[in-house]
């Protein structure tokens, strides 16, 4: 989870770099005298800092959130347990295991995504994908997937 937040590390970089070369250079021709207008600057570099360093730190909120997430296939259901503040369980059975697909990398390391929910917002529809991400041996985990929807079908 954690490489796939390597873009915003690297908006965070820029941002940051190039919020302090400003705030930098802009101390250092500002005149001794200060009045409020003066102040803009500031504070429009420390929140772009503030900001960029948010994207600097999300590999570690990526890692920080893998950490508090648990997959399990029993052999009734494929269960979801995310409990970052608050445990919320998603269970997953039947119809939700039809149109499942991996995404694998060489190392067999990979993601499962069973189904894409639609969340409504202001700025319309965005999409994200539920399933079991991260995970190694993703051919095995998907094979085992693929019984327990058959038999879960058959009863």
């Amino acid at each position: 989870m954690s490489r796939k937040s390597v873009g915003l590390f690297l908006v965070g970089v820029f941002l940051c770099s190039l919020a302090l070369l400003f705030s930098m250079g802009n101390n250092a021709y500002r005149p001794g005298t200060r009045n409020y207008f003066s102040l803009f600057p500031d504070v429009l570099g420390t929140v772009v800092v503030l900001v960029a360093g948010a994207a600097l730190l999300s590999p570690v909120w990526a890692n920080w959130k893998a950490r508090q997430t648990v997959y399990a296939i029993t052999d009734q259901r494929a269960l979801l347990i995310a409990a970052p503040w608050r445990r919320t369980i998603y269970s997953f059975v039947g119809q939700h295991l039809v149109d499942i697909h991996r995404v694998e990398d060489g190392r067999g390391r990979g993601d499962i995504v069973f189904q894409r929910q639609a969340v409504s917002g202001r700025r319309g529809d965005s999409y994200y994908d539920v399933g079991f991400f991260g995970i190694e041996g993703v051919r095995e985990v998907e094979n085992r997937l693929r019984v327990l929807y058959a038999k879960t079908t058959a009863s």
